[in-house]
């Protein structure tokens, strides 16, 4: 039987959950997408939580929030699923990619700086690559000294920490971000099976996104009923999407958030056994909450041995990811220093199996597959 890369896990509390919902005869966006927004704002200590189908409209609710004009460029990692740049387009935006840190998968401090010298962006998409949480705080200051907006994909990053050892500080990813867009889908440490939240820091953009999720209409079904009586009236401010959360993936969601934590010190136990078996494997900050292990090959042509033992052995393994300029509608964006280490990472990342139903047997028959060619 072959060793799976992703299994979704969900948990009984979740399952209780979307039954309730199902015989309650409301079933669209409603109370339970409520509750779930204040339990995710007060679990990654934001001040509002906005909840969406998925994390790309999050993402592209994000981008229109900040009225951006046609010569407004966006800064973006092209180490990340076309999501992420997706959504600037979709806003007719352009586009720059900057280089990667070899050691986290993340956009390079450096590489962020001078794009700003040389394009002077007015946003940055910036991608907590594997759950790897970037340095907020230098992040921060180079966004302020070139007034950068900045839009946190959390996509990997769902009970993350920014955590500064010296100072014994810990802070949720989510908690400063004046923007930041989360994913729920079935792979990820929060699976719903789909749908996305974006948590933020400003009331007005708060207000707003709310109506942006629901075709710009300034009041929400719910809000228009109430007891026996249904207002049909309401306004149109802008125009806007058909991306709101529904009351049963937010069902799920309020059974799984309790287990997030637990979860997520499982994957760092998967992630600890790779480490101590001395595997290539990537660096996770302290406060990661280790969506994927990803390992890195001596070069491309090691990548390929690797990559044909474990199929050989039945152990599913993925690539993440090409870099979205191989892609033919990113292959003119302009890149920071050629992306050159983008382009050997993708040359030798291998992402391994990460989920919470592998055995030690599991990850002994993995490590030992993979030492054979190391």
């Amino acid at each position: 039987m072959s060793i799976a890369l992703f299994k979704t896990k969900v948990h009984d509390e979740a399952i209780e959950n979307v039954t309730k919902v199902l015989k309650s005869g409301w079933l669209s966006l409603g109370p339970v997408v409520e509750e779930f927004e204040k339990e995710f704002a007060a679990y990654v200590q934001a001040p509002y939580a906005i909840a969406f189908s998925s994390a790309t409209a999050a993402l592209h609710v994000a981008v229109r929030l900040l009225n951006l004009g046609p010569t407004d460029y966006v800064l973006s990692t092209p180490m990340t699923f076309i999501s992420t740049n997706h959504v600037v387009l979709y806003e007719n935006l352009p586009l720059i990619f900057g280089d990667i840190d070899l050691s986290t998968g993340n956009l390079d401090l450096t590489s962020i700086r001078k794009a700003c010298q040389l394009y002077k962006p007015k946003a940055l998409m910036f991608v907590h690559y594997s759950g790897n949480v970037g340095q907020l705080d230098f992040l921060y200051e180079i966004a302020d000294e070139y007034k950068l907006t900045i839009i946190e994909d959390c996509a990997h990053a769902a009970g993350a920490c920014y955590v500064v050892p010296d100072y014994g500080y810990a802070e949720m990813v989510g908690h400063r971000a004046q923007l930041a867009a989360f994913s729920f889908h079935a792979v990820k440490n929060l699976p719903l099976g789909d749908g996305g939240m974006l948590t933020t820091t400003n009331e007005e953009f708060a207000t707003r996104a709310k109506k942006l999720r629901w075709m710009g209409i300034d009041k929400s079904t719910r809000d228009r009923t109430k007891g026996s009586m249904y207002g049909w009236r309401y306004d149109v401010t802008e125009v806007g999407f058909k991306s709101y959360m529904n009351d049963i993936n937010a069902a799920i969601g309020l059974g799984q958030l309790p287990h997030l934590n637990d979860d997520n010190t499982y994957r760092k136990k998967i992630y600890d056994t790779y480490k101590r078996a001395e595997l290539p494997i990537l660096y996770a900050p302290p406060g990661s909450s280790h969506h994927m292990c990803v390992i890195l090959a001596n070069d491309r042509e090691h990548r390929e041995t690797i990559m044909a033992n474990l199929m050989k052995n039945d152990i599913q393994y993925g690539c993440h990811y090409l870099p979205n300029y191989y892609y033919s509608m990113y292959k003119d964006v302009p890149r920071i220093n050629g992306c050159v280490n983008t382009e050997e990472f993708y040359s030798r990342c291998i992402t391994l199996p990460t989920h919470l139903f592998l055995t030690e047997n599991d990850l002994d028959k993995i490590i030992n597959v993979i030492k054979e060619v190391i």
